[in-house]
């Protein structure tokens, strides 16, 4: 049997091509999730068509709004990552009253939640050139923040401007770029006690179509932690390495707009505290699971799904 206060959400869902969208206002109107009631399709297991996603709505919430309390006890903001979600309802519950500010993974996430009223986004993965046409679509509409985490990937974007004859129009809109640092992952990121590393921050900020927007890192390997005190250590690396960094760079007179972390692990267990820390960016919290129980992350009590 499907509980009172179990929604239905289905999981096809249409990313759409490069060319066909269009971002739209938030209004009041906006769809919310729907709610099961004796009786309805909802309520019947045999009513569901596959493959779908059962979500218990009150824990969901009660997630959603632990860890924007979480956010605002340590003093930061909250940038939820939505790749697990993928959807505008769940997304919409992860945000705080009014703010339109998320993390994705890729453009077609980027082009959907664009369309469904988010205009201030994070593309967390380190930018290709390739890539850079459908990034200026988007970001003549919205803020759409990229990353980088090399001098040879920059030095590719600056010349795919070049060859686009993009570079005099972007030099009166800069493009936001963010420099992704390793925190001890290993999987992407700018070592930040390289002395390449500070080149790299040197070179973005002198690029006139080019805005250095601040410094981004994920703990991931907080998932391959054995202990929640793992973690905990994890979590302290993470806002250490990366605040460093920070200080390293101000101190050579480099203004650094952000720092952003996060991790679900770390961010729901995180250190003490989060000075020099201005943003997280966790994701799969709205959810749980099993996997995070066994990290500590949350009880049984908090998966929703």
């Amino acid at each position: 049997m499907i509980e009172l206060g179990m929604l239905l959400l289905g999981l096809s869902l249409s990313l759409g091509s490069p060319a066909m969208w269009t971002p739209k206002p938030v209004d009041s109107a906006e769809p919310s999730l729907p709610h099961a009631s004796a009786g309805s399709s909802l309520s019947r297991l045999t009513h569901l068509r596959t493959p779908c996603l059962l979500l218990n709505r009150e824990t969901a919430e009660r997630n959603a709004l632990s860890m924007l309390s979480l956010a605002r006890d340590l003093g930061v903001s909250l940038r939820p990552h939505v790749k697990t979600t993928k959807t505008l309802e769940v997304a919409r519950l992860m945000v705080a009253q009014g703010e339109r500010k998320i993390t994705v993974s890729t453009l077609a996430e980027a082009r959907f939640f664009a369309a469904g009223g988010f205009v201030d986004i994070v593309y967390a993965v380190p930018l290709t050139a390739d890539k850079l046409p459908e990034v200026l679509e988007i970001h003549r509409e919205i803020k759409l923040q990229v990353m980088v985490d090399s001098l040879e990937g920059l030095r590719a974007i600056a010349s795919q401007l070049q060859a686009m004859r993009a570079h005099d129009e972007m030099c009166s809109s800069p493009l936001p770029v963010l420099i992704c640092v390793d925190c001890g992952y290993g999987r992407d990121g700018t070592d930040p006690e390289d002395e390449a590393s500070t080149r790299l921050v040197t070179e973005l900020v002198a690029h006139p179509a080019l805005a250095f927007a601040g410094l981004y890192t994920h703990g991931g390997h907080s998932y391959d932690a054995r202990s929640s005190a793992e973690v905990a250590a994890i979590a302290e690396e993470e806002r250490d390495a990366i605040v460093g960094f920070a200080e390293s760079l101000r101190n050579l007179g480099v203004t650094v707009p952000l720092v952003s972390i996060g991790s679900t692990p770390t961010c729901a267990r995180p250190p003490s505290h989060l000075g020099g820390v201005d943003e997280i960016h966790p994701g799969n919290y709205i959810y749980y699971d099993a996997a995070q129980a066994q990290l500590g992350s949350c009880s049984k009590s908090d998966m929703a799904l």
